[in-house]
């Protein structure tokens, strides 16, 4: 006599729908997880100070020389009376052979000889070299070298802001590429990149998954990322759950034996 048995229809499993898309999802983050954890150290274990290159940059020592002074601010707000943000610097003194104050007007910076009184023009490729060698510091004994001098006008490079402009690029002929961005109009350094700030620019980029300009922290690509990964471990975790709290029938033999 036969006897049919009954189909027995598939159960759910949780341990078996766990690893599934557990084993999936970390196929796909896999390789994210390793770019996290590589950016995330190279920006932990280098010294944001030297990423920030203030090491490059060396600042004016010499004190502002009261007997150059032959234009008084007083003359300089009567001729100038919509200037705003005055200030009397050095930064440029060494170049320029007198101090010079600093104001803006008609929503743009200029400067003026504090000696001779004149309305002083944009920086020049010259004086933009001359400033760059100026400002620049090192350990080494060899004089530093310029590779090439370029002025932005219109559209910055990826690490500079548009808002500098106009401004030099002068970037000098070494082995960290260190460059000076300088105002034309002021003719501060208004910032530096030499290579470890690069490479710090595209491992934070990486890491927050962000490739165009690295400013987008809240990217719709690193949100499902997010997602993911949160999904992933929480499968992950009912995984070693099961595994650590169920044990299975040969296991429970193999004790019983034991005993």
């Amino acid at each position: 006599m036969t006897t049919n048995t009954p189909n027995v229809p598939n159960t759910f499993s949780l341990a078996s729908f766990a690893r599934k898309y557990h084993k999936w999802l970390m196929a796909l983050l896999g390789v994210q997880f390793l770019i996290w954890c590589a950016s995330g150290v190279y920006m932990v274990v280098v010294d944001i100070d030297y990423i920030h290159g203030d090491h490059l940059v060396a600042k004016p020592l010499k004190p502002i020389d009261a007997t150059q002074i032959h234009y008084s601010i007083n003359q300089l707000t009567q001729d100038y009376p919509a200037a705003t943000n005055i200030m009397l610097t050095q930064h440029l003194a060494s170049v320029l052979g007198q101090p010079t104050y600093q104001f803006s007007y008609n929503n743009q910076i200029h400067l003026v000889g504090a000696t001779t009184g004149q309305l002083l023009p944009p920086i020049n490729e010259a004086q933009a070299r001359a400033i760059a060698l100026d400002r620049y510091t090192t350990n080494s004994s060899k004089p530093v070298k310029i590779n090439s001098v370029t002025l932005f006008t219109e559209q910055a490079p990826d690490e500079l802001s548009t808002f500098w402009l106009p401004a030099w690029q002068v970037t000098f002929d070494t082995l960290g590429t260190e460059t000076f961005y300088i105002n034309q109009y002021s003719g501060q350094v208004i910032t530096k990149r030499h290579t470890a700030w690069r490479i710090f620019d595209w491992m934070w980029r990486l890491h927050i998954m962000e490739y165009e300009t690295g400013h987008d922290v809240d990217n719709l690509l690193l949100r499902w990322f997010t997602v993911f990964g949160i999904a992933a471990a929480i499968f992950g975790g009912i995984l070693s759950y099961i595994r650590f709290t169920q044990r299975t029938p040969h296991t429970k033999g193999v004790r019983h034996a034991n005993h």
